[in-house]
């Protein structure tokens, strides 16, 4: 059970099930490029639905979960370099300008809030080739029920798309 205010503000304790656990495990780790050996910088508290994708999906592919106190240590340093960042949208947007070109990652996870496309376009151009994964969901689903994947069109206005369900999901 995971305790959150959910879209109401009004907090209440939410089940999830292992079912949904195994199947956003299993449909998340392939579209983030998780896979043995890969690092993910997990930042999230353990008290939200956010720390279960890290935490399993990671280590489920059979990869490294880095465990911080949140994203923003990486502004203190000097340099990261890993496969996966998971973060809220408004958290990264701070960071991006500052750690460019000192940070190398393949995958940029967002969840949590909505994606500005034009976070979308200063990621992409912070990070030449970075995979920016949209991630969007309820509590109740395990984290996330849709994904999308890039491909986003420069200057579009408005939030990124929320992609496409995630397999066994609707």
């Amino acid at each position: 059970v995971m305790y959150t205010s959910g879209s109401t503000g009004r907090p209440k304790g939410v089940a999830i099930t292992h079912q949904t656990v195994v199947n956003g495990v299993l449909e998340l780790a392939s579209r983030v490029g998780m896979e043995p050996g890969k690092r993910l910088l997990a930042g999230t508290s353990v008290n939200f639905d956010v720390s279960v994708f890290e935490i399993f999906t990671t280590l489920a592919a059979g990869g490294v979960v880095e465990l911080v106190r949140d994203v923003l240590v990486l502004g203190e340093r000097k340099g990261w370099n890993g496969g996966v960042i998971s973060t809220v949208p408004s958290a990264f947007a701070e960071l991006a300008d500052d750690i460019a070109g000192r940070t190398t990652v393949e995958t940029v996870v967002f969840a949590g809030e909505a994606l500005p496309s034009s976070l979308v376009d200063k990621v992409h151009k912070a990070f030449p080739g970075v995979r920016i994964v949209n991630a969007y969901g309820q509590s109740e689903s395990f984290y996330a029920t849709t994904a999308t994947v890039s491909g986003e069109t420069p200057g579009q206005a408005g939030n990124a798309s929320l992609g496409t369900p995630l397999g066994n999901m609707r």
